[in-house]
């Protein structure tokens, strides 16, 4: 089944209260030709900024707590509390289909 390739790219920098971990400052999700960034605080689908709750035909985004965004895309859900925490399920049309590059980003700061 093509047009159903992920990427998540996760940009790191250096946490304003702790020097010896590193936060999460900008994320973005590419699904079925649809791209979600986070950056400063704002959120972007497609380049254009846009308000939560979002939805379209492929994307939809909401604050799912006061503490965690909420992103889903075909068999894709990704949680994200905007510093450190960032969680990745993934549907069972990704099994076999998975390649991973994971850096340790809590346990094992810079």
């Amino acid at each position: 089944m093509q047009g159903h390739g992920v990427t998540i790219t996760v940009t790191l920098r250096q946490c304003e209260d702790n020097a010896n971990a590193r936060c999460v400052v900008g994320l973005d999700v590419t699904s079925q030709g649809h791209e979600v960034s986070l950056e400063h605080g704002q959120i972007y689908v497609n380049n254009v900024g846009v308000t939560l709750p979002y939805s379209d035909d492929v994307v939809y985004i909401k604050q799912a707590t006061s503490l965690f965004l909420l992103i889903r895309a075909f068999e894709l859900t990704v949680t994200f509390d905007r510093a450190q925490r960032l969680s990745i399920n993934l549907g069972p049309f990704f099994e076999s289909k998975v390649k991973i590059k994971i850096l340790t980003l809590l346990c094992n700061p810079w």
